[in-house]
């Protein structure tokens, strides 16, 4: 049979699971009940299993996690991407918000609003759940982010434990059994990528690019940034350069999906940059010789553009897992020789 989920991989196609699993806590049928309430309380031991108090105090939740009936939802609610309000059996009520997230990370003040929206709405809670469950790869820097904002961090790794378990590896549902089979194949197709350090994934951009700045130190210029492309060309990740000028023209490293580690520029207009281009790319091939390493080659960079491409350097082909850490040396070495043929150069002083 095929998987629904292969062909609805959007966020909305999971918002709307997570809210018919929550919405079977009060459901008719037996199993699927236990279903829904082992996923409600799945939420709420979520990263340790503290709620927020009326007090807005962070706390154990200690209840029971049985649904009673629901205030509100579960369903969307002021922008939030899963949202639900219920009574338990204990008599308490709890609000659990979702913040859901496949290849995209927190953004625009929303983790905090939403907070600030249940904790002002004119729906009673005892506590407060917050859950960012995210089913892509997170960024090393993402769950600690989202903790800092109140929010109990939950990972693909989590959603199968819950998905393999009881009551929801016995379940009947076609539904369950796809999810739990798309879930399974997702989590699969992430260990291997960070395994094989796939540049496709963002994440894997921005731990290469991290790992590079802590050889090259104080010559990095920030921390790598992170975007994605236009038009369905995946991540990107940048690691600006410091150098004598590098208020008035960047300097950058820059990973795209399917192409060779990049180093850029953007000095001017197009003519300008198309005529520094040349020196630039004479002293990268200069801080190539001696690494080991190759320039790409069969790559046709435009010398006429904003971010003028100076060189490549392919990525290992294979065993990426363990040629990586000598790749990294070896670009650390390229990196700083080329600042210093940058310095000694008169475009330095330009």
């Amino acid at each position: 049979m095929p998987n629904i989920f292969r062909f609805a991989p959007s966020e909305l196609s999971q918002d709307a699971m997570f809210i018919w699993l929550a919405r079977c806590a009060t459901a008719g049928d037996a199993a699927l009940r236990r279903l829904g309430n082992a996923f409600v309380q799945f939420l709420l031991k979520a990263d340790g299993g503290t709620v927020f108090d009326g007090n807005d105090q962070s706390v154990p939740y200690s209840g029971s996690g049985v649904v009673s009936k629901f205030l509100h939802g579960p369903d969307k609610h002021r922008n939030m991407d899963v949202y639900f309000a219920a009574e338990m059996d204990d008599r308490t009520k709890v609000s659990v918000v979702i913040e859901d997230k496949i290849g995209t990370t927190k953004h625009s003040n929303q983790l905090r609003r939403y907070r600030e929206i249940v904790k002002s709405d004119n729906i009673e809670e005892d506590f407060t759940k917050l859950v960012y469950l995210k089913t892509g790869m997170p960024f090393d820097d993402e769950k600690d982010l989202v903790a800092s904002e109140g929010y109990s961090f939950v990972g693909i790794h989590d959603l199968e434990g819950f998905l393999v378990a009881e009551p929801a590896a016995s379940c009947a549902s076609d539904l369950v059994q796809q999810y739990r089979e798309w879930t399974i194949e997702k989590r699969k197709e992430m260990d291997i990528a960070k395994r094989d350090w796939n540049m496709e994934y963002g994440p894997i951009q921005h731990r290469f690019l991290s790992a590079l700045r802590k050889r090259v130190g104080d010559s990095a210029k920030d921390d790598p940034s992170k975007g994605r492309n236009r038009g369905g060309g995946g991540a990107f990740s940048q690691l600006h350069i410091q150098h004598s000028e590098s208020d008035s023209w960047p300097l950058f490293w820059r990973i795209d999906p399917w192409l060779p580690l990049c180093l850029r520029f953007r000095r001017g207009e197009k003519e300008e940059n198309a005529a520094l281009v040349k020196d630039f790319r004479s002293m990268f091939d200069k801080a190539m010789e001696g690494t080991g390493q190759q320039p790409a080659k069969g790559r046709k960079w435009k010398a006429k553009a904003w971010e003028p491409t100076i060189g490549g350097i392919e990525f290992p082909k294979a065993n990426r897992s363990q040629e990586m850490e000598p790749f990294l040396d070896a670009v650390a070495q390229v990196h700083r020789r080329f600042l210093d043929l940058l310095h000694q150069s008169p475009h330095s002083q330009d």
